[in-house]
């Protein structure tokens, strides 16, 4: 309460930056944790200051502040690229997920790679998160340990072996290698399809089903599906033959413009139905 009656206001007026409201999380956390029994190991903090200020903004429907203090907290606070000896954190199930892995999550790693790889030239990029993240280091040693880790996991090699080829992914594993969302504001720009907004709108009630077939604007859609084709934003596999379950979420990297726009427009075109169902 003492931090978010003015920082989370500033916040929301203009007035600080993400950094400055982390920073201001990070003391009224550790000043909260005799009393409150709060922990105040680093990837607890980044987890309930995500928590604490996103909710705030969601509730205000700041949604380009919000966008902007995701992607801080993700890139720079809770999955830094390259950082070292750190913790990281699904936020869906609160399980660290930086010290394991299982075998269909490095697959599915490989993939997501060598997708950004294919597309690389048409999106003009030379890098992945950082210049140190180059295409060809990408192709040339990431991909080569990937596939080194996976060919171990699924011979069934000592667990020595395992963690040694493991731990050759530090600091890219789980973490902010390429988030590509767009810009962090739309402005105006509608990413609804008229046509299916207009057939939204027309909606009787609740109780009706409706079915709109192309509902995204053509490049609302080609812009949504690379984003979720090429971020690295899949995480929850545990470790094991058998965890096949990722997923991502709006506080773990999937803080998608277009998404919130998205909401934002079905809920003014059903505003009895959807306003309902949120606030009721």
């Amino acid at each position: 309460n003492s931090y978010s009656s003015d920082v989370l206001w500033a916040f929301d007026g203009g007035l600080l930056e993400p950094a400055d409201v982390y920073q201001a999380c990070e003391r009224w956390t550790e000043a909260a944790s005799v009393s409150m029994g709060l922990s105040t190991k680093p990837h607890d903090v980044g987890r309930d200051c995500t928590w604490v200020v996103s909710t705030f903004l969601l509730a205000r429907e700041s949604h380009e502040t919000l966008v902007k203090w995701l992607d801080y907290m993700f890139r720079e606070v809770r999955r830094p690229l390259w950082a070292k000896g750190i913790t990281t954190v699904t936020m869906l199930s609160g399980a660290a997920d930086s010290g394991s892995f299982s075998s269909w999550k490095l697959h599915h790693d490989l993939r997501q790679l060598d997708f950004l790889l294919r597309h690389a030239p048409r999106h003009s990029l030379t890098a992945l998160g950082s210049k140190n993240a180059s295409i060809a280091w990408v192709k040339d040693q990431l991909m080569t340990r990937y596939v080194a880790l996976l060919d171990a996991t699924q011979q069934g090699s000592e667990r020595e072996e395992l963690l040694a080829l493991f731990s050759e992914l530090e600091g890219v594993f789980n973490r902010a290698l390429f988030v590509d969302h767009g810009p962090l504001s739309l402005g105006p720009r509608a990413v609804l399809d008229p046509p299916a907004a207009d057939a939204i709108a027309r909606a009787a009630g609740p109780e009706e089903v409706l079915v709109v077939d192309d509902v995204l604007a053509t490049a609302a859609l080609e812009e949504l599906r690379w984003s979720l084709l090429s971020s690295t934003i899949w995480f929850g596999a545990r470790q094991g033959k058998e965890s096949v379950l990722l997923w991502a979420s709006l506080l773990d990297g999937l803080h998608s413009p277009l998404l919130l726009r998205l909401a934002q427009e079905l809920r003014q075109l059903l505003p009895d139905l959807l306003d309902k169902h949120l606030n009721g």
